[in-house]
């Protein structure tokens, strides 16, 4: 069953679930899971334009419902971007 509406924060914790998960067992299914949330939040939920704009949640059809960037979002998008870097999911620029 799909829900009618998806904000972003549980995304963010699903992802870093995914991380762990792959961190403890290697199981690629963890990995592949946690790459596809990345994928979802960094397309659909932030913007790739000069203003940095994120939403903080989605209708069904992946409309904007509430377009409101709580700041409280910016700690769930760095332990998420933190995790999976830790777990080694994605590259990263030293």
């Amino acid at each position: 069953m799909t829900e009618p509406s998806h904000l972003l924060w549980p995304l963010t914790e699903a992802g870093k679930v995914y991380a762990a998960q792959f961190v403890q067992t290697g199981d690629p299914d963890a990995k592949a899971a946690a790459n596809a949330c990345a994928e979802v939040i960094f397309t659909r939920y932030i913007s790739a334009t000069e203003a940095a704009d994120w939403v903080n949640q989605l209708d069904e059809n992946g409309k904007t419902l509430w377009d409101a960037a709580l700041s409280r979002l910016l700690y769930h998008l760095a332990v998420f971007v933190t995790e999976g870097a830790r777990a080694g999911l994605w590259q990263t620029h030293r």
